[in-house]
């Protein structure tokens, strides 16, 4: 089993400290949003998903939101969205106009707050990779549960001293809720569950 980073590893040294212990092999060189035009990931990741899951009006949750820049780029374009990270750290450096709309939640303990089918679409991007195992189904499970819809793009090439790393075959082994999309970072195909 991999060496999962801790909850505690979250903090600057994960988010782009420049002496980070972690620097070019987890978390971020940099992690900064650059607003010099409108072609920035965010913005395009937050028009993709508005457009393909027709999201204006919908109430979503981005999983391992970080400062919520997928959250304000999502907002902009008029979804209900909402973000939750397990990092104090990165909640505390939360973008302008984002932070109204983040929480600090522990995965997957801090789910059972949330109603069932509170979401209409549940997003996560390379987050589940920092789930360990004796975690991951209860996790799944209460994403499940939670949301109506789901679409993660799930790491399937990292480090694995950091992550945990599995082939999307073995992802889809777990219980997801019939529709989920899995996407891998290494590939533009999808799987659906249930098809």
């Amino acid at each position: 089993m991999p060496a999962i980073l801790k909850k505690n590893d979250y903090g600057p040294v994960y988010f782009g400290d420049p002496d980070s212990r972690l620097k070019d092999k987890a978390g971020y060189t940099s992690y900064e949003r650059w607003y010099n035009n409108e072609s920035d990931n965010f913005t395009q990741c937050a028009k993709y998903l508005t457009e393909r899951f027709n999201l204006v009006g919908k109430k979503v949750l981005d999983v391992g939101c970080a400062k919520g820049f997928l959250v304000n780029s999502l907002r902009k374009l008029g979804v209900d969205a909402f973000g939750i990270d397990w990092s104090t750290y990165i909640l505390l450096h939360a973008e302008e106009g984002a932070l109204a709309y983040l929480q600090y939640k522990e995965v997957p303990y801090d789910l059972n707050t949330f109603d069932d089918d509170t979401f209409d679409y549940l997003f996560s991007f390379r987050f589940l990779s920092c789930i360990p195992d004796e975690l991951l189904q209860n996790t799944i499970l209460e994403f499940n549960r939670i949301s109506k819809n789901q679409f993660h793009e799930i790491d399937v090439k990292a480090l694995e001293k950091y992550y945990n790393i599995k082939s999307i075959d073995d992802w889809q082994r777990y219980t997801w809720k019939n529709g989920t999309i899995l996407k891998t970072n290494e590939s533009s195909k999808e799987i659906i569950i249930g098809n």
